[in-house]
């Protein structure tokens, strides 16, 4: 669905992509809760929850991005 780009910078996937918890509840494994990530955006992201920092910039870019991608996938482009 995020057409092999990671779910935070755009970045085309290579085959070792990493999976992201957006909400970061690892039980959670509903579909609108995880993210293709490179691995150097899904370190940075657990970085700032775990240290408590504010990532809401970063936040709202994944969602930006999350749903332009849903959208050509629905669309088929």
């Amino acid at each position: 669905r995020q057409l092999a780009m990671c779910g935070y910078c755009q970045c085309a996937l290579c085959d070792a992509f990493e999976v992201d918890h957006v909400n970061e509840c690892r039980y959670d494994d509903r579909d609108s809760n995880l993210a293709a990530t490179c691995a150097l955006c899904h370190a940075i992201k657990s970085r700032h929850v775990r240290l408590r920092r504010d990532w809401t910039h970063m936040r709202a870019a994944l969602q930006r991005n999350l749903c332009q991608v849903q959208d050509r996938w629905r669309s088929g482009s």
